[in-house]
């Protein structure tokens, strides 16, 4: 998501674009489309401020154009002010310069319940 988070998705995505989250807190997570990733990642955006974001590794993969990236990332809840920490890793595929895949892979364990925030 930090990826995606930084760059205009409406921008960089194409206008079917994917993306999963297969180990999201309620379940896997897919959105399907450039109008639905928009409206999930403000929503998503609105709740937590990124306070450090740092890539380990890259990995470009031919021929399909497709991008491992391995990252830090630090947020802070905005009800809560608690902070959150994980180490995650993006997949992410590409056509004609835009986002046409995008699956991010991180421990939902660690991650706050979205009822734990909302009660915050």
């Amino acid at each position: 998501m930090i990826g995606l988070a930084k760059a205009q998705p409406s921008r960089r995505c194409g206008g079917e674009c994917r993306n999963r989250n297969p180990y999201a807190p309620d379940g896997p997570l897919r959105i399907v489309g450039r109008a639905t990733l928009v409206a999930h990642l403000r929503d998503t955006l609105a709740r937590f401020t990124v306070e450090r974001a740092a890539t380990r590794y890259v990995y470009h993969c031919e021929p399909r154009g497709a991008v491992i990236v391995e990252f830090d990332l630090a947020v802070r809840w905005v009800r809560s002010g608690k902070e959150y920490k994980q180490q995650c890793v993006a997949i992410i595929e590409t056509s004609g310069g835009r986002i046409t895949r995008y699956r991010e892979y991180y421990n939902p364990l660690a991650a706050p319940a979205p009822d734990e925030e909302a009660a915050a």
